[in-house]
Parts: structure tokens; C-alpha cells; sequence
């Protein structure tokens, strides 16, 4: 705890944990995105552990405040530009990239390049000819798939919990009257007695977009959850040799997670 306490504190520009207590807040008592981006690097090399872990801890301990979704996605998004992928590049690893198919034109990170070349787009994993995928010359933004933390739906278990789900079926966040909580995405549920699907209620197959993205969100903040799922820290293992799904993905995450303990 003292190691991650005084991480945090010279991640926030003081000299321990102590100073940074009895430090005065700002006015807001909020730091600006670069500064939190910053800190949660910080945090992350100095304890090596993924930005994501690092953030969601940062802002349950509320050395990280006003954060809203919006922003968690932004920060996320940054710190993996800066940590995870490295500068982008014809042909590199993390790049985002601009896939065009028929009928298809988005931004996705290229994961392998190759035939098929292999993207991560916002729904998803995607195989796509070389030739459809596109190395802009200008960089473009980061983002976080929706893949990765927009529910897909919930289940209600036998004790009332309620576990929210996503496109692939891991587990995301558990709220309860004692609150919500992370969770690890390999874990299997059990005593589930309903299942509710947000794309079904909205009467669509689109569960990225329109009205399933709207129900999908609502459902978020009415539980207020505005960090971000542990399903986004696979996004590194995206990235290694023969991993074709977020499952086989989530699989590497949880190996990694085991070895650590």
C-alpha cells in the first residue's frame, strides 16, 4: 500500500504520500486530462501494472475527480497512445487506420498486417483485405472500442444483483445494493434468472449504435459508473501473434493476471 501511496503522490508532483495529504485542493479540486494522463503513467511504470487498473483506482480513490465517462474513455484512450502503442506508422501495431470496404468506412486499430490484415474496429475484431485498410497521412484519434466497454445487456441473478455484460459475454460490472463493482472478465456466473439484451428491447441488431447505444449508456448512469470495465486492459493482448477474438484475448489477460499473483 505504501509503495502505491507514494506512487500516486510523486505522480501528482510531491515528494510522498504525506505531503500530498496535507497539500490544499484546488478550487475545482480537479486536474486537468494532461496531468491525469500523466499521473496514471506514472503510476502504471512505477508499480507495473496496466493504465487501466491504474485509473480505475485512481478515481475510486478519488485522487482523480469529475471524471465522467466521457472522460475515462479519453484518458484511456491517450495513455494507450502514449504507453501501449508508441508513435504510429505504415505497417505498425496500435496505428489507427482508416478501413474502407464496401459499404464500410471507419477507423480501426491495425492489429497484424497481413492476408487478411487484421483490425480492431469499434464493434470488433475484423479480417479485411490489405487493400481495404489505409494509413492516413495525417494520425488520426484514439479511441476505445465499444467492443470493450459498452454493455450488450445484463443479467439478473437469483439475489437481485445485477451483472452487466458485453458484446461477448464477460462479465463487466456487478451493482448491488452495497454498490457496483469491477469485474474480471473470465469470471462465470452462475444463479442467473433472466437475461436482457439492449439491442432486443430496442427492437435492432445494431447494439453499437442508435437506440441500443442510448439504453446501453442510460443503463450505465443510472448505476453511475463512469470508469471503465477491466475488459479494456486486454487491448495490449490484442496485439500478440494468433489472437484472433477478444475471448482468446481475455484468455491471455487472465494467464498474465495468475502469473502476477
Amino acid at each position: 500500500m505504501n509503495e502505491a501511496q507514494d506512487a500516486i503522490a510523486k505522480a501528482t508532483g510531491h515528494r510522498d504520500w504525506h505531503d500530498l495529504a496535507s497539500a490544499p485542493m484546488e478550487a475545482n479540486g480537479q486536474v486537468d486530462d494532461q496531468a491525469a494522463i500523466a499521473c496514471v503513467i506514472a503510476v502504471s511504470d512505477a508499480l507495473g501494472i496496466g493504465t487501466g487498473a491504474v485509473q480505475y483506482a485512481l478515481t475510486k480513490s478519488r485522487v482523480l475527480t469529475g471524471m465522467t465517462l466521457e472522460r475515462s474513455l479519453s484518458i484511456q484512450a491517450r495513455a494507450w497512445r502514449e504507453r501501449l502503442f508508441g508513435a504510429g506508422g505504415r505497417g505498425r501495431p496500435g496505428t489507427v487506420v482508416r478501413v474502407r470496404s464496401p459499404g464500410e468506412n471507419q477507423p480501426g486499430y491495425l492489429l497484424r498486417q497481413g492476408r487478411p490484415t487484421y483490425v480492431m474496429l469499434d464493434g470488433g475484431v475484423g479480417m479485411r483485405a490489405d487493400f481495404e485498410v489505409k494509413t492516413p497521412r495525417q494520425a488520426l484519434a484514439d479511441f476505445v472500442p465499444s467492443r470493450l466497454w459498452l454493455p450488450y445487456g445484463f443479467w439478473t441473478l437469483a439475489d437481485g444483483a445485477v451483472v452487466t455484460f458485453s458484446r461477448d459475454y464477460m462479465p463487466m460490472w456487478r451493482s448491488a445494493n452495497d454498490g457496483t463493482e469491477r469485474m474480471d472478465p473470465w469470471l462465470r456466473i452462475e444463479d442467473i434468472m433472466s437475461k436482457t439484451h439492449f439491442s432486443t428491447q430496442a427492437g435492432t441488431v445494431d447494439w453499437a449504435g442508435g437506440r441500443a447505444r442510448e439504453m446501453a449508456l442510460a443503463h450505465l448512469d443510472e448505476r453511475r459508473i463512469t470508469c471503465l470495465p477491466r475488459l479494456v486492459d486486454v487491448m495490449g493482448e490484442m496485439l500478440a501473434p494468433f489472437v484472433e477474438t477478444v475471448g482468446d484475448a481475455v484468455a491471455r489477460l487472465r494467464g498474465a493476471t495468475a502469473e502476477a499473483a
